[in-house]
């Protein structure tokens, strides 16, 4: 019996049990995995990634599973971690896919100064700096970037274009673009500089890294690059100390190249994409 203008309670109501959505089975699938290897690794099995593979399928719907038969509390809180840790590794997954150009190219750098004859090495990366030379200019030229972007719209791939035909490419494609670049060229004039530093005669120094090789030599010159970020001072910030010092007339002629063909078209082409960007979201603002 109830009292006026109370109503009298419904029966319970069941709380929905946690979806089970892509990011939830790739974390709990990458976990399994993870958890695998290191029993194998324990144990001093054989690690085989077939065996994990499938393994880590089993143990993956296993623990999915159990966020659905659990207790509601412990389901939704394993479910909520399987998300986390899907959401970070799909991430970075996609992440080292945008990337992959530039990564690529950059460990191809390293296997041409460890494995091709010496001739090849200085014509390989001849063509390279070549190449290299030819995309900076495009980056710096508003007018030549115009046209690259039309040919590449009619020629390239759908699959390959950022955008559709008539669109503009979105700022995070540009960025991508522009850190790929710097991989490349990174990769490309460490091995270049590496080629040309005499070990009789060294043309570049120990400075915070104490020898000096392909992977010191492009620290150092994308030590240079952030350091010419204006405004932000990301080397002093960071605290990092410059990896090599050079001396003679080769290794700053080289390090000048890296600036005018580098840094100077990402910096100058980073900053025209934003003021054009804001440009266009003045009028926009004013309108609204």
């Amino acid at each position: 019996m109830t009292t006026s203008g109370q109503t009298a309670p419904g029966p319970p109501v069941d709380e929905p049990r946690p979806t089970i959505e892509f990011l939830h089975g790739f974390g709990a699938f990458m976990i399994a995995m993870l958890l695998i290897g290191i029993v194998m690794i324990a144990f001093g099995l054989r690690v085989d990634f077939t065996p994990i593979f499938w393994s880590g399928i089993a143990l993956g719907i296993s623990l999915v599973a159990a966020t659905q038969f659990l207790p509601l509390r412990v389901g939704r809180a394993l479910a909520h971690f399987f998300e986390t840790i899907g959401l970070w590794l799909f991430a970075f997954a996609v992440y080292l896919w945008l990337l992959g150009p530039g990564l690529l190219a950059y460990l191809l750098s390293k296997k041409i100064i460890e494995y091709l004859p010496y001739t090849l090495q200085l014509v390989t990366l001849l063509i390279w700096l070549v190449a290299l030379a030819a995309v900076a200019t495009v980056m710096y030229s508003r007018s030549l970037r115009a046209k690259a972007q039309a040919w590449w719209e009619a020629r390239a791939p759908a699959a390959l274009q950022l955008t559709k035909p008539g669109q503009e490419i979105p700022a995070w494609g540009v960025i991508i673009l522009y850190v790929n670049f710097v991989f490349i060229a990174m990769g490309g004039f460490a091995a270049f500089a590496l080629i040309l530093n005499d070990p009789a005669s060294p043309r570049f120094l120990p400075g915070s890294r104490p020898g000096v090789d392909h992977g010191a030599l492009a620290d150092f010159f994308g030590w240079h690059l952030l350091d010419a970020i204006p405004v932000v001072k990301a080397t002093e910030t960071l605290q990092w100390e410059v990896p090599l010092t050079y001396t003679g007339p080769v290794a700053s002629c080289l390090l000048l190249t890296f600036k005018v063909m580098v840094i100077v078209p990402v910096i100058r082409g980073i900053g025209r994409y934003l003021k054009d960007d804001d440009d266009k979201a003045a009028p926009k603002a004013k309108s609204d």
